[in-house]
């Protein structure tokens, strides 16, 4: 699957990795929150 088109396509790749990234630290954060206040 070959899609270089310039930078639309590099743009999709960084928004991509970016909400990717986003979203394992709000995984993590969520986790983590819930972990605190139940074990509190």
């Amino acid at each position: 699957l070959e899609m270089n088109q310039g930078p639309t396509y590099e743009k999709a790749v960084t928004i991509g990795c970016l909400a990717a990234m986003a979203g394992l630290i709000a995984y993590g954060s969520r986790t983590i929150i819930m972990t605190s206040m139940g074990m509190v």
